[in-house]
């Protein structure tokens, strides 16, 4: 729940492809990193449009593979292709408004470089040995690797209703 305290905004923890929530509850929605980690990207898609009211705005940060990467990704991962994620959209009642590379954006500022490198060797000496820390390093050079070799790629997305 650190979402909270960094952003100061209301949290919900809950599985993406039935949220309990309401139909029309919020003028807008974000995702970030959750699409491509989850088999049920359809249903994810269509619970934001449920949960937003029109014509609000569902924001999706996602890795979009170049071509399918099914047997190079991380364990865990579904990284759709261009295509398919322009199907999902479509098939979960959405429509695309604007849709950039994260590679076009600004580059991050060091100083938020600087406080991830922190958090990161913090929680290095902490869990550094455990099973799950080593899993999602793994797991993070993978993915790493893949848009090295622009086998993947970042990208956001702001969607509207259809």
């Amino acid at each position: 729940m650190r979402a909270r305290t960094l952003f100061d905004y209301p949290v919900l923890q809950a599985i993406g492809s039935a949220l309990p929530l309401a139909d029309a509850t919020f003028d807008a929605a974000w995702s970030l990193g959750v699409l491509c980690t989850t088999p049920d990207q359809r249903e994810l898609l269509t619970e934001l449009r449920r949960t937003v009211r029109p014509p609000g705005r569902v924001a999706l940060l996602t890795f979009v593979a170049r071509e399918s990467v099914d047997a190079e990704q991380p364990e865990g991962n579904h990284f759709p292709t261009t295509d398919r994620l322009t199907e999902l959209v479509e098939a979960a009642g959405l429509r695309v408004q604007s849709w950039r590379s994260t590679a076009d954006l600004p580059d991050i500022p060091q100083e938020w470089t600087r406080r991830v490198d922190a958090v990161t060797d913090a929680l290095a000496e902490r869990h550094g040995r455990s099973q799950t820390w080593q899993l999602a390093e793994r797991q993070s050079n993978r993915i790493g690797e893949l848009l090295a070799q622009e086998k993947v790629t970042g990208e956001l997305l702001v969607l509207r209703h259809a």
